[in-house]
Order: structure tokens, then C-alpha cells, then sequence
């Protein structure tokens, strides 16, 4: 018994060592041990035996597996927890993503609601535009009765026009009739006429003071002469005159150079200028407004001065 006692102590687990130590003890004390059977026994011993080492190499299988399942297990627990840390981010990538995915949908709530808002006021401005169309219709139609309007005043201007232009022919052609009628008259009633006014501004209350002067450096004409001006006092103010039957702008000119040459040698002030003629040149006014010198047409117009 002794090899297999030897057996039975080799084998690694205990519970096993235990049960077969136990089995050979019973199996020797059954047998009685006598010479036969001890060699019967011997047989059993090794067939036990040989059935012990399979057990044994088995057994030393089995442990070479369990420390590769055990490696391999030691593996997997490995493999386990780096696939739990990755599914730990992947959960907490999971949990951003949907955080991400209810901001996205809030945003595209918001998103559908402006696009509601604005499909509303598109449908506003496709109406208001409706109707800036019809208006616009209306105008192209008003602006059309207008330019027929307009075209048909164009051509009436046209003809006004036209028969203003003949009009005002005809009125040039009397006006240069009656400058030079009224130039020939005033030739040979310059003087009457001048006497004729001089008698009504004294009527009025004013004073008229003839007063002639030498022009020694021929300011007023171009050459020497001797210069004749009229002069009018009232309320203290000096006012010159000159009477004329009709006036022209040269007249007026030369009216004020003569008032200019009568303040620089007399060295004294006229106050103001005033012209006295029945026919005054309408292209005189002008000058005379730039010159200062007042116009008076008629006996009124002497009482507005």
C-alpha cells in the first residue's frame, strides 16, 4: 500500500486525497490480506495505480488549464473593466450627446416658431405687395391720363408760345416806334417839361435850387462841360433831382455821376436821389435799384417820396 499511499499523497486536493485514503484502508481490511489476494491486491494496486496517474496527469491537466483559465479570466476581467471605462464614456459622451440633442431640439423649436413667424409675414408682405400693385396699376394709370394731360398742355404752351413770341415782335417793333418818336418830341419839349415838373414839385412844398458847376476833369460827359443839377430841401434832407421826359439807363448814369462830382467839390451830402420822367426805360429799373436812385412816374408817385 505504500506506493499507492505514495499516490494518494501526491494528489493536490485534499478532499480527494482524503476520500481515496479512506478507500484503500477499507478495500485492505475486506480483503484480509493473504497471500493470494495480497497478489490479487498487488494487481488492483496497479491498475489503481496506473489509474492514479491518469487521474494525476489529468488532474495535472486540469490545474495547467485552470491556471489558463485563470490567466485567461485575469485577461477578460482586464478586457472587462477597460470595456467598462469605455462604456463609462461612452455613457457620459451618451448623456452629452443628449443634452446636445434636447438643446438642438429646443433650438430647432425655436427655430420651427421663427419660421412660422416668418412664413406670417411673408404672407403679410405678399398681401401688402398685392395691393402696392394694384396701387401701382392705378398710378401708371393716373400718370398715363397725365401725360396725355401734360402732352396736350405742351402743345398749347407750344401755340401760347408761339403767339406770345408774334405778341411781343409786334410790342418791340411799337416800343422802338415810340423811344424814337418820344426821343424827337423830347428834343423840342426837353425844357418845357422840365419847367411843366418843376412848377408841380414846388406845388407840393419843395424848394428846387438849380445849381450848375464846371467838370474840369470831365467826369460826368468825358469832356469839360458844365454840369446842371437840381436840388430839392425839405425836413433837413437834400434830395437831388433830375426831370427828364423820358430816361434811359446812360441817364441815370450819368445823373449819378453828376451827384458824386457835386458831393466831392461842394462837400456836402445828398441825402437822396430821385428821377422824374413819364417814360422810363424798363431796363433802367434795374440800374437804378444798384445805383440807389429812387423813380417817380407821377404826381403821386412824388407825393410817396
Amino acid at each position: 500500500m505504500s506506493k499507492v499511499a505514495d499516490v494518494i499523497s501526491n494528489i493536490p486536493d485534499e478532499n480527494l486525497r482524503k476520500y481515496l485514503t479512506a478507500f484503500a484502508k477499507a478495500l485492505e481490511e475486506d480483503l484480509g490480506i493473504n497471500a493470494v489476494g495480497k497478489i490479487e491486491f498487488q494487481r488492483f494496486e496497479r491498475t489503481v495505480e496506473a489509474g492514479f496517474d491518469k487521474v494525476n496527469k489529468a488532474i495535472t491537466e486540469l490545474a495547467e488549464a485552470q491556471k489558463r483559465t485563470e490567466e485567461r479570466v485575469d485577461e477578460l476581467a482586464e478586457a472587462q473593466k477597460r470595456t467598462e471605462e469605455r462604456l463609462t464614456r461612452l455613457e457620459t459622451a451618451v448623456a452629452k450627446l443628449a443634452e446636445a440633442q434636447k438643446r438642438t431640439e429646443e433650438r430647432v423649436d425655436e427655430l420651427a416658431e421663427a419660421q412660422k413667424r416668418t412664413e406670417e409675414r411673408l404672407t403679410r408682405l405678399e398681401t401688402a405687395v398685392a395691393k402696392l400693385a394694384e396701387a401701382q396699376k392705378r398710378t401708371e394709370e393716373r400718370v398715363t391720363r397725365l401725360e396725355t394731360a401734360v402732352a396736350e398742355l405742351a402743345e398749347a404752351q407750344k401755340r401760347t408760345e408761339e403767339s406770345v413770341n408774334k405778341l411781343a415782335k409786334a410790342v418791340d417793333r411799337l416800343d422802338r416806334k415810340m423811344m424814337a418818336l418820344g426821343a424827337r418830341w423830347g428834343l423840342d419839349s426837353e425844357q418845357s417839361f422840365r419847367n411843366g415838373m418843376q412848377m408841380v414839385v414846388e406845388d407840393l412844398g419843395y424848394k428846387v435850387e438849380n445849381i450848375v458847376f464846371p467838370d474840369e476833369e470831365g467826369v460826368v460827359f468825358g469832356d469839360k462841360a458844365q454840369v446842371e443839377i437840381d436840388c430839392v430841401v425839405k425836413n433837413g434832407k437834400t434830395i437831388a433831382i433830375e426831370i427828364k421826359s423820358s430816361v434811359n439807363k446812360g441817364d441815370l448814369a450819368a445823373f449819378r455821376r453828376k451827384v458824386d462830382l457835386y458831393e466831392r467839390i461842394f462837400e456836402k451830402k445828398i441825402d437822396e436821389l430821385l428821377v422824374i420822367s413819364p417814360f422810363i426805360d424798363p431796363r433802367a429799373t434795374v440800374l437804378a435799384h444798384k445805383l440807389d436812385i429812387k423813380l417817380a412816374t407821377s404826381e403821386k408817385g412824388l407825393d410817396e417820396i
